[in-house]
């Protein structure tokens, strides 16, 4: 059985392997700006939709509720958090023999498919899991059109040209 070439398909995984080779040139290299953020890790994502509701789960290991920034604008979601100082090895008094954990910081922008309405999303923080809750904005929606039957009114001379009075 030979399956069928959808090429919007190929389009979108291609979209999502430059998404993420940007992510990853841009925040592991770091970017030598100010604010702090250039040791900023990307924040591994998975995003699926059900109707009109857009969820987008964030592996977020170490990180505490408080130290966590969502930020939505137009088809745009930030992920942010900050680094937790309190297991850094020089702040515990630990002399780690091997330590490959990182706690943060996170920083992801992630393109959402469409517009989201702002004003409704939910973000929740379980067992190290980030989870948004966005519904589409209401210009995404999809609206049902009622059709009308339209009662133009007819002339009562009849002609070859089906029935439409013409005057010279």
């Amino acid at each position: 059985m030979s399956s069928r070439w959808e090429p919007m398909e190929q389009l979108t995984s291609l979209r999502d392997a430059m998404s993420r080779l940007m992510d990853q040139s841009f925040t592991f290299a770091g970017r030598g700006g100010e604010g702090g953020s250039n040791n900023a890790q990307s924040v591994p994502v998975n995003m699926f939709e059900s109707g009109d509701i857009l969820m987008v789960t964030a592996m977020m290991p170490g990180v505490q509720e408080e130290d966590i920034e969502v930020t939505t604008r137009g088809n745009t979601l930030v992920i942010e958090s900050k680094e937790r100082g309190d297991i850094k090895p020089e702040e515990t008094g630990k002399r780690y023999i091997r330590h490959e954990f990182r706690y943060g910081p996170y920083h992801r922008m992630i393109e959402l498919p469409y517009a989201v309405d702002a004003g409704s999303a939910e973000a929740t923080l379980g067992d190290g899991i980030l989870t948004v809750r966005l519904s589409k904005a209401a210009t995404e929606r999809s609206h049902k059109i009622n059709l009308r039957t339209s009662t133009a009114p007819v002339s009562s001379g009849s002609s070859s040209n089906g029935g439409a009075s013409v005057r010279s």
